[in-house]
Order: C-alpha cells, then structure tokens, then sequence
C-alpha cells in the first residue's frame, strides 16, 4: 500500500518543516554578514602509521598525504555574526598499523570519531585571513606485531580494532569490525590474508576471538558493504534521554523573515512553521513505538546519508521532512551528531548561510534553533538500525500484566515491514470454517517463516508473542523482542497476509472522531478486572497508535450491548494444526440458524448472497456449509 502526497502545497509544507525556529529571525535581522575564515589540519600520530587527509568535500578518493605529513585545509564562509564549514577526514593505516581514533587539539586531546572517515562542521568568528579559525585533528595509530593482525579493507567504509596487538602464541585476541552505520554500511566478512572470492570469507562473526598460533597466525581483513542510500535510525537527546518522534498531526502557517540592514535588507517568504509533530517521549514510552522510527535518505548513488540528507517519517501521511530544498547534514560530535539544515539568501552579492539545528530544549516538541547552547539540547545519539543494533533497538514493548502461561503479548500495526528476531512469533485472526463441531471459533494464525526469516508485511495488524518482557533501551547486555524495520521492496516483504480474511485492524494514527465513531464496535487486548487476557470493549477516548483491535459487527446500540455481553475473547489452548502452531479463541455464542433479517459477514458488510462461510444474522452468528 502506498501513500501519495496530494498537493503542492503539502510538499512545499514538506520542505520547510526544519525551518521552525523562531531563533533564525533573531540571529538575521538587522545584522551585517561578514568573511570569517578557517584553517584545518590533520595529522597521523606517529607519522609513520598511516596517511590523513583533510577537505570541503566529500570523496571516495582521499588525495592522502604521504610519509606521514600533515593535510592542510582552508576557506572562508560569508555569514551573519560566524561562519560555518563543513570538514571531512579520512585516515588510511600503514602496513602492521591499525587505525584508533581522530582527536582534537592533540595527539591526547579529545576522541573526535572512531571511525578513521568522518566529517565535522566547525564555526569561526575570525574575520582576518592571515590569521584564521585554527583547528587540529590527529589520526592516532597503533602499531601491530602480534602473530594475529587486522586491517579494513576500506577506511572509507568502516575501522577495526584489536584486543592485544602484540599478541604471542596461545595468546586469546579478539577482533571488531566497526562499519560507518551512520551512513548504512554493513559488515561483510573477514578474509584471512585477504585470501578468497566475492563472497567467500573466513568468517562472518564480528567481534571474531582467535587464539593466536600457527594456525591463525595471518592478517585479518574487514570488508563492509557500500554506503546505503537508505537506512532506518532513531534519535535520543543527549540533555534529556528522550527519542524523537514524529505524530503528523500539525497546523502549518506562512511565514516571512527579515533579513540583512539598511539597503540589502528584505523580506522574504522562507515557507511554514509546523507546531506540535516532533514531539519527545520518554525511553519507556519509546521502546515499542514507531513513531520514533524514520527512514534517513540519502544521494541516489549509495554514498551515504550523513550529507544532504532527509528523513522520511512513519507512522504520518507526510513522509519528508526536509524535502527537495532543505537538506540535512549529520555532523558528527564524537558519539553524537548535530542534525542541522541550512537556510540561505543574497546579500549584495553574497550567499550567506544560516544552520538551523534540531534541539530537545526539554518542552513537549523538539525545536529548530539557530542559536544553541554546549549542555547537549542540540546532540543527538543515532541508533542505525539493524540485526546488530543493541541499545536503542526498536521491539515489541510488552507489559507484565499481558501474560498468559509465561509468555507476553502486545499489538502492533505500523506502515513499514519488519522483520521479528530474538524469538518474537505474529499472529492475525482468522475465522475457520472447517471445525467439525457446530461451534464456531476465530484462530490465531502465525505469520509464516520463510528459509528461517518471518517478516510482517507494512499495514499488518497482528498480536506479538515474547517469551519475555523487553529489557530497557539503554541496555546493551541483553537484547529481547528486537523488530527490524526493512525497507519496502526488501526480500520478502512482498508477502501479504490477507486483510480481507484478518479480523484484525489497526491505524497509524487514531484520532478522537475515529474512536468517537467506532468505540463501541471496539475490543482491545487487554486484561479484565478478574485478570483475564483477551480482547475487551474499549472505554477510552482516544486510542494509542500503532495498535491493533477487533471490530465488532455493526449493529444498534442494543444489539451492541448485547454482543459485548455475549461474546468474550480469551485465549484458549495451543494445538497442532496443519497449518502450524495456533492459539484459539472460544466465542461463547453458539451457532443459531434464522430464515430472516440481513446477513453480514464477519467483518460487518451487508452479504446478499453468502456463500460458504460463518456471517451474523440478528446478531447471531451462523455457518453456511
């Protein structure tokens, strides 16, 4: 199923959504742009383990500096009160080094990135050439002399690690591949002695132990995919711990900025401010949510996403929130980025660029702001997600109370295919027609595995059995219930489960009309006031999203009330079946058959002429064989 933006207007609203903050106009209006200039320097420490480079732009050809020398780069950003360049680094280890960290100021200063290519924007306030904005970054190195080394095959890609590098027989070493997630490059393999074809790798485990001797002795090579074009992440503020979230739901208004002084001032339509959609929620309330996923977008030849980049929301018909004009940088900051977009305009000749970052200042809604202060509002933790993904891992958030025989359950209907790990199983219900006795009943049917991989197609209500409750979203020991969002044309995700034949529906995002119009017809899961699971009338006014329910028949408010105290939803035994493992339902109304009143199927449509199948006549249910 695919959503369509429907006007112009919605994709203009779109594009300018990272242009919030009211804070732009205060750091333009009435001021002068300057020239602000810069000076960056990179240098391997000890030079004689490896090769740095340092530039403006991204590139898969570093123009390394060789014999261990130092990268030099400089330029100037006409702006209002600093200017602001973007960096970008790469290191390339020597033969019997490896790669350890950038740091800044020093070859002992503070660790910039772990990964040996990054980028970084950088400030300067200096308005004098000869005498910039100075900064220093050092590519640190270790040398390696154990019987076991370890090399990346591309810097550009990912970096390793090694527990001892002057390991010595029987020594027990362990090896990790690191890949840039931040752009949506994945681990591959290793290749002893870079022995092996496309394809053919010695192992695939990462971290990968070995215990040094004859046999392992040899170099070990990491190889990781190329760059994505796409990759799903999630974001938590480094000042309040909270998840970024994104409803939809929003009231968007034109907007006019004044920029500049005197006779270069002028005002100009810069697009709409959006109010109440990037909204912050707790880790509680983050772990099961997908509301908190988004799909980051990169170039469209697969170089990564970390530069003039988008993120498309789930869970909301407006699926960009930058869009064509306003493109995101990820500037990384050690193990936070800065998410910023950046507005322009003319200034007697000049581009001036103003960056307007993303910031939790710890309200109810994330903000855009130009001005931000050091305590972390505008520092944002990325969790790239994937089979790996530990802490921040997206999954089934279940809840004690909704147990049954030592197992966990919970719904969940999203706009994204995932896949289910760590043992999570899906079900959706279906009503089956071929129990000999006359007693009808709605089956648990599990989502079948395919080669081992069970994936829920997008807009697929379903119940998720855990065999636990999920550990907290900052653990990185334990990891339970994980959910892998994929994308939509991923192997696999084509499967449908038939919507016709789920008695399970869902929304994305419920509003109070729809509840208001529906309540009565609804059963959620829940456990009653003598403690048992099952599906239950729903009371409240408004629904959390993402969740799935029964709706009952349509019927008067009569028969409604009646059915609801007829019929009750509880879990019954497992059996085997053909099909599988199925849990059943027992509905307590047994089968009456009536010559008159409309029929309806299970799903409340009007049926003139039924065929095999079990409908509702008079609010009763009845089978035709």
């Amino acid at each position: 199923m695919k959503r369509m933006i429907q006007t112009k207007m919605l994709h203009r609203m779109l594009c300018t959504l990272l242009l919030l903050c009211a804070g732009v106009t205060a750091a333009m209006a009435g001021a002068t742009a300057s020239d602000y200039y810069f000076k960056v320097t990179a240098t391997p420490s000890p030079t004689a383990g490896g090769k740095v480079y340092v530039g403006k732009e991204s590139t898969n050809n570093p123009s390394y500096v060789n014999n261990g020398g130092t990268s030099t780069a400089t330029g100037k950003d006409h702006n209002v009160n600093s200017g602001s360049l973007t960096f970008y680094f790469y290191a390339k280890a020597n033969n019997n080094y490896i790669f350890d960290c950038w740091r800044k100021g020093s070859a002992t200063g503070e660790v910039a990135s772990r990964t040996s290519s990054f980028n970084e924007t950088l400030t300067s306030t200096s308005e004098s050439e000869s005498s910039p904005e100075t900064y220093k970054y050092y590519a640190i190195f270790k040398k390696q002399t154990g019987l076991i080394k370890v090399m990346s095959k591309d810097e550009s890609k990912g970096s390793v690690q090694i527990s001892k590098s002057d390991n010595v027989q029987d020594d027990v070493v362990t090896i990790t591949a690191i890949p840039d997630a931040s752009n949506g490059v994945a681990f591959l393999g290793w290749k002893k002695n870079n022995q092996g074809g496309d394809g053919v790798y010695y192992s695939t485990d990462n971290p990968l132990t070995l215990t040094a001797d004859n046999n392992t002795k040899g170099t070990y090579y990491a190889y990781f995919s190329n760059a994505a074009q796409k990759v799903y992440i999630r974001l938590k503020n480094k000042k309040t711990q909270r998840f970024l979230s994104f409803y939809g739901t929003t009231k968007a208004e034109e907007h006019s900025r004044t920029f500049g002084e005197g006779s270069n001032q002028q005002t100009k339509q810069d697009g709409f401010i959006f109010n109440n959609s990037l909204k912050m929620i707790s880790n509680t309330d983050a772990q099961g949510n997908p509301t908190t996923v988004f799909l980051r977008t990169g170039n469209p030849n697969g170089t990564g996403v970390t530069i003039n980049a988008d993120i498309q929301a789930s869970n909301t018909q407006y699926t960009s929130l930058a869009g064509n004009n306003y493109k995101l940088t990820f500037e990384k900051k050690g193990k936070y980025y800065r998410v910023y977009t950046t507005f322009t305009f003319d200034d007697a000749g000049s581009t001036v660029k103003i960056p307007s970052y993303l910031c939790d200042i710890g309200s109810d809604f994330a903000v855009m702001k130009s001005e931000i202060s050091d305590d972390g509002e505008a520092d944002w933790e990325i969790y790239s997600l994937d089979e790996n993904t530990t802490e921040g891992a997206f999954g089934a958030n279940t809840k004690e109370k909704f147990t049954k025989d030592g197992m966990y359950y919970t719904t969940m209907y999203t706009d994204f295919p995932y896949k289910l790990l760590d043992g999570v199983n899906a079900y959706y219900l279906v009503y089956n027609e071929e129990f000999t006795e006359i007693t009808d009943r709605v089956v648990f049917t599990q989502v079948k595995a395919n080669n081992g991989v069970t994936i829920v197609p997008a807009y697929t209500a379903v119940i998720l059995e855990c065999q636990k409750v999920q550990n907290d979203i900052n653990s990185t020991s334990t990891v339970t219930n994980r959910l892998l969002p994929l994308l939509p044309n991923a192997e696999g995700t084509g499967q449908i489960v038939n919507e016709g034949a789920n008695f399970l529906k869902g929304y994305i995002s419920v509003n109070g009309s729809t509840v208001a119009n529906n309540k009565k017809r609804m059963y959620v899961l829940s456990a009653n006031k003598e403690g048992v699971l099952g599906f239950h009338p729903y009371s409240k006014d408004n629904m959390t999203p993402n969740k799935a329910y029964l709706l009952a028949p349509e019927a008067t408010d009569e028969q409604i009330a009646e059915y609801a105290k007829k019929v009750t939803f509880s879990f019954g035994e497992v059996e085997e079946e053909d099909e599988g493992t199925v849990t059943k339902i027992q509905m307590s109304e047994e089968v009456v058959n009536e010559a008159d009143g409309d029929i309806y199927d299970l799903l409340g449509r009007k049926v003139e002429n039924p065929g095999r199948g079990i409908y509702i006549k008079n609010n009763k249910k009845f089978v035709v064989k």
